[in-house]
């Protein structure tokens, strides 16, 4: 693990581990269903949020080209 995180990037390892997942249940009715509160007002609040703690783990800088 600590191989992966320092070649891919956190986000680039949940990529390449999730190659391995076939999932499972219905994620399009999954989705509706845990996005059915979240308006765009929400997800403003949430970025701003974010922002202002420094938490850079979603930035694109975190995500290494994967080729």
């Amino acid at each position: 693990m600590e191989a992966l995180t320092r070649e891919l990037g956190t986000i680039g390892t949940v990529y390449f581990l999730r190659q391995f997942n076939n999932g499972s249940g219905n994620w399009t009715e999954d989705r509706k269903k845990e996005l059915a509160d979240v308006t765009m007002e929400t997800i403003e609040k949430d970025i701003i949020a974010l922002r202002a703690s420094g938490n850079t783990i979603f930035s694109h800088e975190n995500i290494k080209e994967i080729h």
